[in-house]
């Protein structure tokens, strides 16, 4: 069975992007070491810290699908079609974006319009025994007070 994770990178002030929704310098980090590696799907080239490969190379090959949010999907543009993780999303919305859906039929994404809980059980079944990662600052507060918190595993 599948672990559902919240994950976030944030600042040690407690930021997680800015007013626009930009980044800025949190993901600095993935350009600021010595030893080069690309992502699952081969669309970017990141540079850390030998601590922080060996970190990311278990960490990513851990995760079997990802839950987000329609805004961090928005503002991602929906990745182009392929997350950098080369994994199945599920993204939780009121409204499918049909045109977005349409121009990119092949892409490994769900858009689930029956709350956090249904994302979570499609997630898991996809995964199988990987884990399922929920990221996105106002999925998380969503999630984290919906009756499927209380259910999640805590390991």
């Amino acid at each position: 069975m599948s672990k559902v994770i919240a994950q976030a990178i944030m600042s040690l002030d407690g930021y997680i992007a800015k007013q626009d929704n930009s980044i800025g310098r949190l993901f600095d980090w993935l350009q600021n070491g010595e030893v080069e590696l690309s992502d699952p799907a081969g669309k970017m080239t990141i540079h850390l810290t030998a601590q922080s490969a060996e970190h990311w190379r278990g960490w990513v090959s851990s995760v079997g699908a990802l839950i987000c949010g329609r805004t961090l999907f928005d503002v991602a543009d929906g990745w182009n079609g392929q997350h950098n993780f080369d994994v199945p999303i599920m993204v939780v919305t009121h409204q499918i974006p049909t045109d977005w859906v349409d121009a990119h039929p092949d892409a490994p994404f769900t858009f689930v319009t029956e709350g956090v809980e249904a994302a979570v059980a499609r997630a898991k079944e996809l995964a199988g025994d990987r884990a399922v990662i929920v990221g996105g600052g106002t999925l998380l507060a969503n999630a984290s007070t919906s009756d499927c918190s209380t259910r999640w595993p805590s390991t």
